[in-house]
C-alpha cells in the first residue's frame, strides 16, 4: 500500500460499531461516495428541469465535499456495503446514492444552506 492511502482494518463484532467505523474510518468510502454525488448531481445539472433538484445539483458540484455528507450514512449503512467492504462497485454505489437524493434534496429545500433561496 503506498503512502497516499490508509487502511482500517474493522475488526468489529457488533454492527452498529461497524456501521460507524465505515461512516468515519474509512476514507475510500467516503470518497467513492463523494463521487458518486457528484455523478449524479452533474446527471441533473445536465438532464432535469425540477428547480429544487436542479439547485441541489449545482450547489453539490460546487461543494462536492459538503453536499456528499448527507449520504455518508445511507452508504455506511446499506447491507451490500457491508458484506463487499471495498469490493463494492461504483455502481452499488450509486444505487445507494440515488436511492437516498429525494430525501436529502427535500431536507436541502427545506433546510437551505447559507446563501441559497427558494
Amino acid at each position: 500500500m503506498d503512502g497516499r492511502h490508509r487502511m482500517v482494518k474493522i475488526m468489529a463484532n457488533d454492527p452498529y460499531e461497524q456501521n460507524y467505523a465505515f461512516r468515519y474510518n474509512e476514507p475510500w468510502l467516503q470518497q467513492r461516495s463523494e463521487v458518486s454525488v457528484v455523478k449524479v448531481a452533474q446527471y441533473i445539472a445536465q438532464s432535469d428541469s425540477d428547480a429544487n433538484r436542479l439547485a441541489w445539483a449545482n450547489y453539490a458540484i460546487k461543494n462536492s465535499s459538503v453536499a456528499a455528507v448527507p449520504f455518508f450514512w445511507s452508504v455506511a449503512l446499506d447491507p451490500t456495503v457491508n458484506e463487499k467492504g471495498q469490493k463494492i462497485t461504483g455502481a452499488e454505489i450509486d444505487a445507494v446514492v440515488s436511492a437516498a437524493l429525494p430525501g436529502v434534496i427535500a431536507d436541502f429545500v427545506k433546510n437551505p444552506p447559507p446563501g441559497i433561496t427558494f
